[in-house]
């Protein structure tokens, strides 16, 4: 699974909007945007948020689930991880192409990690 690191940094409240606008802009173009796509191949078909402290290992345990994840945001912050992983899922929690099924994260934190990632994996056609 390819890896792509665009992340930005700050507070919940002043990033989450950046990056749903960024999600909008990539996955959801609009009728004719979005025809283009299809017609070229490249347009998302599933995706889920998720929390890690190890992105290029939580890639590698998605096997072939997924073909791609960008990593959205960063922080030493756990609790300011947590708060734009659930701004992002509860923005589209009711969207057909999201695989979330519900909030927050079910996996084992790491002990005492320097850094929390947001990343979004996707399953393209």
């Amino acid at each position: 699974m390819e890896v792509e690191y665009n992340t930005i940094t700050g507070w919940p409240s002043e990033v989450i909007e950046e990056i749903i606008e960024d999600i909008d802009e990539k996955h959801y173009p609009g009728f004719w945007r979005g025809l283009g796509q299809v017609v070229r191949g490249d347009f998302t078909l599933e995706w889920m948020a998720g929390m890690t402290t190890d992105p290029d290992n939580r890639a590698r345990q998605y096997g072939d689930d997924y073909d791609y994840m960008e990593v959205v945001y960063v922080t030493s912050s756990y609790d300011n991880a947590v708060a734009v992983e659930q701004g992002i899922i509860d923005g589209y929690i009711d969207e057909d192409d999201n695989d979330n099924q519900r909030g927050g994260g079910g996996g084992r934190i790491a002990d005492d990690p320097d850094s929390h990632y947001v990343y979004i994996v996707y399953s393209t056609g």
